[in-house]
């Protein structure tokens, strides 16, 4: 028997195995004859919910498959440049990241040497002059073909922003300004207002942890402390992801839970976007804010079928929207697996230890439901896993949220008063107890185990053997509830 609610499940899954099935194999033509005769019965007959639910299925495979080989067909034929030295002009397509004596930026080119072409590269250039989102460039670009490791796909991670080939500065860059009005130019510029505004209001190191903490920049912060974030599995406090705002989110419903509900869903939802906004509003950061936002919906709801319904169709639209974020993104992968272990493992912790004061039980259930659903990503792509994470993050992710809104505020008081510089003395001990677990976990003995690279079966079966376990611990609640 299947149930009206369970047919957007049907339709999701179905749409994301044909994206898929879409970045391996080609469409084939007899798909539009079965697409019509599909259609034909979902529209224009009444067959049983069972043939129902298949004919469903079946067709929202055709359309995500569909959709994946338009992305796919259209790919920008960019391989004849490989190795040259060329002019070109185009427009920056995103906010340049400076590093060291180099800066790097997507580059929306209009012209090769006197030929007419539209395709995106990345381009390292110069750390001087720094340019701007929606500038002018033109100048002399060596292009490169980006090239893979045996551990990383670096050409399949570009190819989500729709990026199929390198560009280096290989004479001067001129640039002049877009005679248009740019909101996202205006947030970039915000980003990096705030950005100098924490370094004038804390000293380093501290100044660099609270830049990562509210605006993802990493630049300061020293290479050892990085190095301490990887092996105690602590490095997405800093990263702008959908790990950082789902804590965030369950620490803003404890903290505001005796308000009225409908205030509690308005406030924490403007929050978030006032976080994409002070950001730059990054598409990664976008798709966080929207698993944040239904998570804020699933807690008004109440229902975890609706819920999960509700992740299930974000996650489609914003693949249907860019395909290759599938298999490519891992913010955007790390977003869908914090917010369904949020959903679904953190209440069998929170119902377990339901004898322990409410704070910390909802803590460690969060970060644990968080961790359980992240972890075989973070060992795929980062190539190990930390035996430490678990107790670091118990530890540091529940001081994130306070650091963030205690070095913000502070941050604004002191702009507005430079005299009230004072309230950084409120960040530092926060921030210096931060660093101190980070490094301690850290530095432990082997805190970060290497993998050899994992093929595709690993993850799965580790997602298909918690999902078991999951639902066998629901089944044995709902039993325990029942006798009782």
């Amino acid at each position: 028997m299947i149930h009206p609610h369970q047919f957007v499940m049907i339709g999701g899954l179905g749409c994301l195995l044909g994206v898929a099935l879409g970045v391996q194999f080609h469409l084939p033509l007899l798909s539009a004859a079965i697409a019509a005769v599909l259609l034909t019965i979902v529209l224009f007959t009444r067959p049983a919910l069972l043939v129902l639910g298949i004919s469903v299925f079946f067709l929202c495979i055709l359309l995500g498959w569909w959709r994946c080989q338009t992305v796919v067909l259209n790919r920008p034929l960019v391989s004849d440049l490989n190795g040259k030295a060329t002019f070109v002009t185009g427009r920056v397509a995103s906010d340049p990241i400076v590093s060291g004596n180099e800066q790097n930026f997507q580059l929306l080119v209009s012209s090769v040497g006197e030929e007419s072409r539209r395709f995106k590269v990345l381009v390292t250039a110069w750390h001087l002059p720094v340019f701007e989102y929606s500038d002018n460039i033109s100048g002399q670009l060596k292009f490169s073909l980006p090239k893979d490791s045996d551990k990383f796909s670096y050409s399949n991670y570009l190819a989500k922003d729709n990026i199929y080939i390198l560009g280096d500065q290989a004479g001067k860059l001129a640039s002049t300004p877009s005679s248009s009005p740019s909101l996202l130019k205006w947030l970039y510029r915000a980003k990096h207002f705030v950005n100098l505004s924490i370094h004038r209001f804390l000293p380093e190191p501290h100044s660099g942890l609270l830049a990562g903490l509210l605006l993802g920049i990493k630049a300061d912060l020293s290479e050892d402390f990085r190095t301490a974030l990887k092996n105690s599995g602590t490095s997405h406090i800093v990263a702008l992801s959908g790990f950082n705002i789902t804590i965030i989110i369950t620490f803003l419903l404890f903290t505001l839970r005796r308000l009225p509900r409908r205030f509690v869903w308005i406030a924490s939802g403007i929050l978030i976007l006032g976080f994409v906004i002070m950001t730059g509003a990054a598409s990664s950061v976008i798709r966080a804010a929207i698993m944040g936002w239904l998570l804020l919906l699933a807690s008004m709801w109440g229902r975890q079928r609706s819920a999960a319904n509700a992740v299930l169709l974000a996650a489609v639209v914003m693949v249907l929207l860019q395909p290759m974020i599938l298999f490519y993104d891992i913010g955007f992968q790390l977003s869908v697996a914090a917010t369904i272990g949020l959903l679904y493992c953190s209440p069998l912790f929170l119902w377990k230890i339901k004898y322990i004061p409410q704070f910390l039980s909802e803590t460690f259930s969060a970060t644990v439901g968080a961790t359980l659903f992240t972890m075989p990503l973070i060992a795929l792509y980062f190539g190990g896993v930390s035996w430490v994470t678990l107790g670091a993050n118990i530890i540091v992710v529940p001081l994130v949220p306070y650091a963030m809104l205690l070095g913000f505020v502070g941050m604004i008081l002191f702009l507005l008063i430079p005299a009230f510089q004072w309230l950084s003395l409120l960040v530092w001990p926060l921030s210096a107890f931060i660093f101190s677990v980070i490094n301690w976990f850290g530095n432990l003995p082997s805190a970060f185990v290497p993998l050899p690279s994992l093929p595709t079966w690993v993850p799965i079966s580790y997602y298909l053997i918690l999902v078991i376990i999951i639902l066998y611990v629901q089944h044995r609640r709902l039993s325990s509830s029942s006798s009782d």
